[in-house]
């Protein structure tokens, strides 16, 4: 396993924010980042599941996520759940989470 400074931070974060699970899982699984640098990583990352839970895995601050209003995602559900799971604060911003869920209902019909 490679040290994180053979590896641009750079990179992890770039993997993060295009979605690229081959590139992010290979970068988490040959180098040595700790949960700040998926933590960094997070504040980059779409809001598609398979990536939040890498990092989550890898020690990402669950509560640094920032779920948004209007929610660009297709797994709305999938996606609380996860965050659920690693103890996401649903409490400190829970009017938000319920409008921004609603919306993706009514938006199918």
């Amino acid at each position: 396993m490679s040290s994180t400074s053979d590896v641009d931070q750079e990179d992890l974060c770039s993997a993060s924010r295009d979605g690229d699970i081959a590139l992010l899982s290979q970068l988490l699984a040959n180098h040595s980042f700790d949960a700040d640098d998926a933590t960094a990583a997070s504040d980059e990352a779409d809001l598609n599941p398979t990536v939040i839970r890498l990092l989550l895995q890898h020690g990402a601050d669950v509560n640094t996520f920032d779920l948004p209003m209007a929610p660009c995602y297709d797994a709305p559900r999938e996606l609380l759940r996860l965050l659920a799971e690693y103890g996401y604060d649903f409490k400190s911003d829970g009017h938000r989470i319920l409008q921004s869920v609603s919306i993706v209902v009514f938006s199918y019909f």
